[in-house]
């Protein structure tokens, strides 16, 4: 009961001590806490990652930060659905050093639903052992789904047709087809926003239609893809001779590559769905011959693909 009492005393007469903290103190030295900037921009993919909080000032004792968030704009995004922090009380430590970093470690969370871009606010509400100096930053979270389906349809492709048989290259005339486009609808699907189904009808102009795998990707930073059109040993058709044909591709250094046959598209200035995809190589139409030597059918420069 003694010591209760004494207790009881103590806590009275020492007010003054107490502190946010568990620590008996903090930083009495000139110091400054804050973001180094107010906005960043992640991919929905980003998964975890840091947010440096900048110190300057040397330190005689700890400095504790409290942190807020909150979704903002158009479209907020919401804590623990969209992004979680995972510590929104940071302490570092007295040093004699000028410098220091608190990390703000954020974890976005991936989804798979087409939505506009998702944005969030870190505030420093308190410093404890220091003053704030920029205590805001933005984070816009871009979205990374939905522009696979989008690619989904009819387009017309164009190319300009080349014989390339002989010594020296005859043009032909431009070569134009139809391709539908489609892919996995299911998210489940491995093939989900991996591989997109193309159909080309008539491409070689004797009304026989080939379908492929093509790669599909997408860079939310950028607002642009790419498509590959497989190139390997699959027969895409028949020369006039009888002989199958394959396809390879020039990437302009002169030599011939299986492999993808790479296009790229992009998203319209307000995020419209693509209506072109342009391949910027040459593709060629070629026939295998003993020896694995190819012979050179026809090559197609300028290949594009519009939207109908």
């Amino acid at each position: 009961m003694k010591y209760i009492k004494l207790f009881m005393i103590l806590a009275v007469a020492l007010p003054f001590f107490t502190s946010c903290s568990e620590d008996d103190d903090v930083n009495s030295a000139q110091c400054t806490v804050g973001f180094g900037s107010t906005e960043l921009v992640v991919d929905e993919s980003a998964g975890i990652f840091n947010i440096p909080i900048s110190v300057t000032g040397r330190r005689n004792g700890p400095i504790y930060v409290k942190l807020q968030a909150e979704g903002t704009g158009e479209n907020p995004a919401v804590e623990g659905e969209n992004f979680q922090i995972i510590d929104k009380t940071l302490k570092l430590g007295g040093d004699t050093l000028e410098t220091g970093t608190l990390n703000v470690e954020v974890q976005i969370l991936d989804d798979t639903e087409m939505n506009e871009n998702r944005q969030f606010t870190l505030t420093i509400v308190d410093a404890d052992g220091a003053e704030i100096d920029g205590n805001q930053i933005t984070v816009q979270v871009m979205n990374n789904d939905g522009y696979y389906k989008s690619l989904f349809g009819e387009w017309t492709l164009t190319a300009e047709e080349y014989d390339v048989s002989g010594q020296t290259p005859v043009y032909i005339g431009t070569k134009t087809c139809d391709v539908t486009i489609s892919g996995a609808e299911d998210e489940s699907d491995p093939a989900y926003e991996t591989t997109l189904t193309a159909t080309v009808n008539n491409f070689f102009g004797d009304g026989t239609s080939f379908t492929q795998g093509w790669g599909y990707t997408f860079d939310s930073m950028q607002q642009s893809g790419l498509i590959g059109w497989t190139c390997d040993q699959s027969i895409v058709g028949t020369a006039t001779d009888g002989a199958p044909l394959f396809f390879v591709f020039d990437p302009g250094d002169g030599s011939f590559y299986t492999g993808n046959f790479i296009g790229q598209w992009a998203l319209g200035e307000n995020g419209e769905s693509a209506t072109v995809v342009q391949f910027p190589y040459t593709l060629y139409a070629v026939t295998l011959v003993d020896g694995g030597y190819i012979s050179l059918y026809n090559a197609y420069t300028n290949v594009t693909l519009q939207r109908k």
